[in-house]
């Protein structure tokens, strides 16, 4: 990289991975029609182009997070509850939003969780 360029001395590899099958739709036609892809000025031919239909995480997958994971509901009146961790609810939103991410990419696994609090000090 040299001030505003970046030059690129070998092949490139771009992955593009969404729920929304519409726009990856769209990006894979646009691309076999053109059969390049145009970044501003330039344009980058394609030396090859598939897709993949699978899942990365056959298990379950622990995650440790830094920061709070933060759930809320939405009130009448257009206040907003925040869920405490601790609280039954706090797993039951965790779940229901994890299961509408999976159901967005048409997956069929369990959207169970796990919830274990740990403490640092």
């Amino acid at each position: 990289m040299q001030g505003n360029e970046i030059t690129f001395t070998d092949l490139v590899r771009l992955e593009v991975r969404s729920p929304v099958e519409d726009l990856l739709y769209a990006l894979g036609k646009s691309l076999t029609e053109n059969s390049a892809l145009r970044l501003g000025r330039c344009v980058l031919p394609l030396r090859d182009l598939y897709s993949e239909d699978h899942y990365w995480f056959a298990a379950p997958l622990p995650v440790r997070m830094v920061s709070p994971l933060t759930l809320h509901k939405s009130l009448p009146g257009g206040k907003t509850l925040f869920l405490r961790p601790d609280d039954d609810a706090f797993a039951a939103q965790l779940i229901a939003n994890t299961a509408h991410k999976l159901a967005a990419c048409r997956s069929t696994a369990d959207p169970s969780v796990t919830l274990r609090r740990s403490c640092c000090s």
